[in-house]
């Protein structure tokens, strides 16, 4: 689950700084790639606790738990994206 959380704002940049302009990720084949790897990485964050020798309450916890982590390291990543490439609404 750690992978996927440090994976979110290794996609940003990348796919910000492959891409011309900033915003517009459909500039680069990576950018292309960045919201189906998100979508991955938001699956690998929900399914792994799953996967886990916890007991299934906390199973269940666990998925809730890195669903938000993943919202708010999102959420994060897009306004440090914004702060670092710029606004893409000039």
């Amino acid at each position: 689950m750690i992978g996927s959380l440090l994976a979110v704002p290794t996609i940003f940049i990348l796919a910000s700084t492959w891409s011309q302009p900033h915003w517009d990720w459909s500039t680069s084949a990576f950018g292309k790639a960045a919201l189906p790897l998100l979508v991955v990485a938001f699956c690998v964050c929900i399914v792994s606790p799953f996967l886990s020798s916890l007991r299934v309450g906390l199973r269940f916890v666990a998925a809730l738990v890195g669903g938000l982590a993943f919202g708010g390291c999102l959420v994060a990543s897009y306004v440090l994206s914004i702060l670092f490439f710029g606004a893409p609404f000039h």
